[in-house]
């Protein structure tokens, strides 16, 4: 998948190994790179687990158009489809097997608040 992200200053933290120690420690920052690099190596978002470890799953509410996958405990790494239209099923549902491109939104360690 094209992976891209919301802000510059959050693709700087994940392109630089030293910089993802410094923000998320060593042991949340390999994590954090072994995710993204699952994001980066599907063809889309369906092939991206919805069990452990990666467990891709919706957000809901205002934020149905939002997915996460964890890094560990309550860290997630949360992103939304990035097409200029996202892919719809005739329910109105968001076909994820047509989800090819993603936009990494934050990384965060509770999506609940």
């Amino acid at each position: 998948m094209d992976v891209q992200f919301k802000k510059n200053k959050m693709q700087k933290t994940c392109e630089s190994e030293k910089r993802l120690i410094k923000t998320f420690g060593q042991s949340r920052a390999r994590k954090i790179q072994r995710r993204l690099t699952v994001l980066r190596d599907a063809d889309c978002l369906e092939q991206i687990s919805h069990k452990p470890p990666e467990r891709r799953h919706q957000l809901s509410g205002n934020r149905d158009e939002e997915f996460t996958v964890d890094i560990e405990d309550q860290w997630r790494i949360i992103f939304k489809p990035n097409h200029n239209e996202i892919p719809r099923k005739e329910d109105g549902g968001i076909d994820i097997s047509k989800v090819t491109a993603i936009s990494i939104i934050d990384i965060c360690e509770d999506t609940h608040q």
